[in-house]
């Protein structure tokens, strides 16, 4: 399968790499992103290896949760049909649930 990300994706991943360099030096936070990237391409192989997020599940797709390093989470969902991954978030686990169901509302 192929992995797409979304452009909602990108900017979190690049707001996360602006934060952790301002408050722990660019080494933490490119570790951090890489983290996030290896952790999202490992679903290349193995797209189902995460659970159905079931905050998630009244949305129209089926989303799952990839947590990396406890406190984020890659949001995403497969198609089947498009051999595709798409990658919808990548997500702050410490931040209101109910901002993440807003996303990805105005995504979809």
């Amino acid at each position: 399968m192929v992995i797409e990300w979304s452009k909602q994706a990108n900017k979190s991943v690049d707001s996360l790499l602006s934060y952790y360099r301002n408050m722990a030096g660019e080494r933490v936070a490119r570790k951090m992103v890489a983290n996030i990237m290896r952790s999202a391409m490992r679903l290349e192989r193995s797209p189902q290896m995460a659970a159905i997020d079931l905050l998630l599940e009244s949305l129209p797709k089926k989303y799952r949760s990839l947590v990396v390093r406890k406190n984020f989470k890659v949001i995403y969902y497969i198609d089947e049909q498009k051999d595709r991954i798409y990658i919808a978030d990548v997500w702050d686990c410490r931040q209101d649930p109910k901002k993440l169901m807003r996303r990805l509302n105005d995504w979809e």
